[in-house]
């Protein structure tokens, strides 16, 4: 491939750059070759584009490259709205990164308050946070040195963590932190209420909106049109032909997703069913699973997937 067209155009840390084959990166997406530039060049960023474009690597893959990773000390922070969120992101960052120098934490409920700050002194270089269990954190135990050496403040689904009432969160985070970090706020949606108040804060930011027309040209979209009664033997047989090692499938209500779980594993297909009425440790290990390639196939509701 011509160097121009992938990522070895962009300062990239030779360990991010020799992790990217292996993550099927040949080319970067829209939403990177727009973010990757300019979160080099030190800038302040809001970031809109649809789900599932690429939007941790864009910020990740930079991030990483401008840490000191000689230095045991949290130079990032990356506020997300939930535990799969962080936990997500979490793995994506430290996959983003051949051998074990990168170090990346998260902190997050679910797990002993004694685990959250064993993190947080870990000196991991970056820190995924749920805000909610940071404040719970920061009120039993204060923690100046966190603060010390952070330079980048990432807000990922921001639009999330506005709705749920994080501004307040996030003022006193920027309260700790020095004036010159580098911002970025990232979602799918973000509305007008949610970049004025970012606005506010931080002046020097800039926008980025990718809409989803932008980004057809590095997805494949093709449908079918199927007899009534006849979707889920379709769809197996859709899977048995294309040979697809994992895939992550849209359904509707619980039902419907149980149902179709049923059918796939009735057709010897190792199939999970994903939702958000299920306890917080089934999502967490049903994800671990998907994760580590236990499940070939997840069939889960939007919201859920989110």
């Amino acid at each position: 491939m011509d160097k121009q067209q992938g990522f070895s155009r962009y300062e990239l840390h030779p360990r991010v750059l020799e992790a990217l084959p292996a993550l099927g990166f040949s080319r970067p997406t829209p939403v990177q070759e727009q973010v990757i530039p300019r979160f080099i060049q030190k800038r302040n960023l809001i970031v809109e584009a649809p789900t599932g474009t690429g939007k941790t690597a864009a910020y990740g893959l930079p991030l990483i490259s401008r840490l000191d990773l000689l230095k045991r000390s949290t130079q990032a922070l990356i506020l997300v709205p939930s535990r799969e969120l962080a936990q997500q992101v979490q793995a994506a960052l430290q996959g983003y990164f051949v051998g074990d120098q990168l170090k990346v934490a998260a902190v997050i409920g679910g797990t002993s308050i004694e685990e959250s700050q064993a993190a947080i002194k870990s000196g991991a270089h970056i820190l995924v946070v749920v805000p909610g269990r940071l404040r719970d954190v920061m009120g039993q135990w204060p923690y100046p040195y966190l603060w010390r050496d952070i330079r980048f403040l990432i807000v990922d689904e921001g639009d999330k963590l506005t709705e749920a009432g994080f501004m307040r969160d996030l003022d006193e985070i920027r309260s700790h932190i020095r004036s010159t970090a580098q911002v970025g706020f990232f979602s799918a949606t973000i509305s007008p209420d949610s970049e004025q108040l970012m606005r506010e804060r931080f002046p020097k930011i800039e926008t980025i909106r990718l809409s989803p027309r932008q980004m057809l040209r590095n997805i494949q979209f093709a449908y079918a049109r199927v007899p009534e009664g006849q979707r889920e033997a379709s769809l197996v047989s859709l899977l048995q032909k294309k040979g697809l090692q994992q895939a992550l499938i849209f359904a509707g209500g619980r039902e419907e997703i149980y149902s179709l779980t049923g059918f796939l594993r009735n057709a010897g297909l190792r199939a999970e069913a994903y939702y958000g009425d299920q306890d917080q440790q089934s999502r967490t290990h049903i994800l671990s699973r998907f994760r580590e390639g236990h499940i070939s196939y997840l069939v889960a509701s939007d919201l859920a997937a989110r």
